[in-house]
């Protein structure tokens, strides 16, 4: 949900309650405004699909406030900071219940003939690395440059494209994307196990809370966000075409080393 309150402190908080066994996310959004999440573990098992559906989706102003109000009186009872925590939901302006779900497994090519998939319809998420625009992003711009590579055609005025080569294009946009969205993913669900845990167990929860600190005074930041903050796609999209690069010429060398072989050993003996 979204809320009209200023954060009491800059940056990311990641609280976790042992009695309601949730974990929850607050950030500011702006100089005023702020947006907080809780994330609630539902068991498949137990609750059947519809219910759980019936339950997601967008709630009316007079809704949210009533929802956000009755978890910010359970949360108070469990003695959870007020100004930080409970004050954004007292406050509430907008909120939504929502499940959140990945791929099981994970989709191993994006494509389908000329059909691609970007974004959450190739790789859906969950919100513990904030990567998942990011993640959209990166597979937009890889396609991108690999359109640019393969189907553009130079020429005077204007350029014209041609979709002749446009699988050599696809098949190295499944090379590059599908192992890092995997990975990322991969990570996100480590981290959103990692937070449950912190809801479920006392003692793990000092212990993680112990290395979060660490993390932070050594390196400013947590260090799992790190692999998806330092990737470039752009270098990444640059390196596997020169591998391409550099295997068509080799290929290219051998199919003439080999023709030049056959021409030798077809010439005709004289009579």
């Amino acid at each position: 949900g979204t809320s009209a309150t200023p954060r009491a402190d800059q940056g990311l908080s990641l609280p976790s309650s042992l009695t309601t066994k949730c974990h929850g996310a607050f950030y500011p959004t702006g100089p005023s405004e702020q947006c907080f999440q809780f994330h609630f573990p539902v068991d498949l098992e137990k609750e059947s699909i519809p219910t759980i559906l019936g339950g997601w989706g967008g709630m009316t102003h007079h809704m949210s406030q009533e929802e956000c109000e009755e978890l910010a009186k359970q949360l108070e009872e469990e003695g959870w900071h007020t100004e930080k925590f409970l004050q954004p939901l007292q406050n509430v302006e907008k909120a939504l219940k929502i499940g959140l779900t990945t791929l099981d497994p994970p989709l191993k090519t994006f494509t389908f003939r000329r059909i691609v998939l970007v974004g959450d319809a190739a790789h859906p998420p969950v919100p513990y690395l904030g990567q998942g625009a990011q993640q959209g992003l990166e597979d937009a711009g890889t396609l991108a440059m690999l359109l640019k590579r393969f189907c553009l055609v130079p020429g005077y005025p204007n350029p014209s494209f041609s979709l002749d080569r446009v699988h050599d294009a696809l098949e190295l946009y499944n090379q590059l994307r599908v192992p890092r969205t995997t990975e990322m993913v991969q990570r996100g669900k480590l981290a959103g196990e990692q937070q449950q845990k912190r809801a479920e167990n006392k003692k793990y929860n000092r212990v993680r809370e112990e290395m979060i600190k660490r993390e932070i005074f050594y390196n400013e930041n947590s260090n799992h966000l790190f692999p998806g903050v330092k990737h470039d796609y752009k270098e990444a999209v640059l390196d596997l075409l020169t591998t391409y690069d550099r295997k068509v010429a080799e290929q290219e060398q051998q199919r003439l080393e080999e023709a030049r072989t056959h021409q030798l050993v077809s010439v005709p003996e004289e009579e």
